[in-house]
């Protein structure tokens, strides 16, 4: 089947000339731009440029809002520039970090609870996701723009426990584990467990005494 792409670019012109990346429009059939007001037009390519991975790209639209372009002639060594990319956010992708397997396993949880350090949970409803360049990307209900992506950031991703399949024999999950009572093989109680920390070899049960250890 046909193979679709995305990617972000700068308006350039109020006629409609936006500067995009070459790679994302090369060999592209159709290509279709829509505009941070949701907006969508028909884009032409005007001209590309594969060294530079830079191309230009014209749609059918008047009195838009433009980026100030710099003088690459007055650039210094040091000073900062702006790469054409991220375009997850744009319309309320993000991306997400699972640790289901697969990690697409995620997406078949159609309820998110969301928790936020510092913010009040929330539930958000999930409305499509895929896997692209290797990494999980997911849209969610009443998320429509890149500020609102950008305020999920360092969101735990939660799931009903009734939602989960059970277990197999001598499996558990994390939360199931969490206030049960440690010993060890002499029978002396070691603590309670109290939380999870991901490791780069595993993940590390913490079990803490009456004394806080």
């Amino acid at each position: 089947g046909p193979i679709e792409g995305e990617g972000s670019g700068f308006i350039i012109r109020p006629n409609g000339l936006i500067l995009t990346n070459a790679h994302v429009v090369a060999g592209a059939s159709k290509i279709t731009v829509q505009l941070r007001d949701r907006r969508q037009f028909p884009g032409k390519v005007i001209g590309i440029d594969k060294v530079s991975d830079v191309a230009v790209i014209k749609i059918a639209a008047n009195n838009l809002p433009t980026v100030n372009v710099g003088n690459s002639n007055k650039l210094e060594v040091g000073q900062w520039v702006l790469a054409i990319g991220a375009p997850y956010g744009l319309a309320g992708w993000a991306h997400v970090s699972s640790y289901t397997d697969p990690p697409e396993a995620l997406l078949e949880y159609g309820l998110w609870r969301l928790a936020r350090p510092g913010a009040e949970a929330s539930t958000a409803r999930l409305l499509e996701g895929r896997l692209h360049g290797g990494r999980l990307v997911a849209r969610l209900e009443g998320i429509e723009d890149r500020d609102a992506a950008a305020r999920l950031t360092g969101a735990l991703i939660e799931v009903e426990r009734s939602a989960l399949p059970e277990p197999g024999e001598r499996q558990h999950y994390r939360a199931d584990l969490l206030g049960c009572e440690v010993y060890n093989t002499e029978g002396c109680r070691l603590g309670t467990v109290r939380y999870f920390v991901d490791a780069p070899a595993g993940a590390v049960m913490v079990v803490e005494d009456g004394g806080g250890e």
